[in-house]
């Protein structure tokens, strides 16, 4: 029951961020909180770290958008960089928001530069990359310490009977080619809004 609850907050938070952004314009405020709720997704019916990543994700979106619209905001900075820390924590894959954070990380100094605020920008953008890195920085190092690898995969890819490959093995693989896609494509259409356990 976790699972239904987390992506229910996430529709409400959405619908509470939009409303104070579009108040004139109910299809830009309704629009997306019903895709969220009626996006098909198994995801409900699996105990995994992946609905977790909804509420963070969201936390991640959420800050980050404030962050252009708040550019003192102290907390809000470091608010959202322990939000991309965690999310990043939670599944690896999140480091995508680091990586968001990094192209409004660019565009914000290039404002900064503009409008002679740089060492502002510069603290609080900081300040956000700071509090990101502090739980990521300490579960990769607690992971090399502890299991001896950064992400802590490497008893995972021995049981599966995984191994590292050359470039020669890698650029063989079917996707790199046309003829790998021509299969995959169709395939991946045929089951992609019933998502992965059809």
């Amino acid at each position: 029951w976790l699972n239904p609850m987390l992506a229910a907050a996430v529709v409400v938070a959405t619908y509470a961020f939009l409303r104070r952004r579009c108040p004139g314009d109910a299809f830009g405020r309704l629009g997306p909180c019903v895709f969220l709720a009626g996006y098909p997704n198994d995801l409900n019916y699996g105990v995994t770290a992946d609905v977790l990543s909804i509420g963070l994700g969201a936390l991640c979106f959420f800050g980050l958008v404030r962050m252009r619209e708040a550019p003192r905001s102290l907390l809000v900075a470091a608010a959202t960089g322990l939000a991309i820390g965690l999310a990043f924590l939670n599944k690896y894959p999140n480091v995508l928001f680091a990586g968001v954070a990094l192209i409004l990380f660019g565009l914000a100094l290039r404002e900064a530069r503009r409008t002679h605020t740089l060492p502002a920008e510069w603290a609080r953008w900081s300040l956000l990359w700071l509090a990101a890195a502090a739980p990521a920085c300490w579960w990769l190092e607690r992971n090399l310490r502890v299991v001896g690898s950064l992400t802590g995969a490497h008893h995972k890819m021995e049981i599966l009977g995984w191994s590292y490959h050359g470039i020669d093995q890698i650029l063989a693989h079917p996707l790199i080619g046309l003829r790998g896609w021509f299969e995959f494509i169709p395939t991946l259409l045929l089951t992609f809004w019933q998502g992965e356990f059809a």
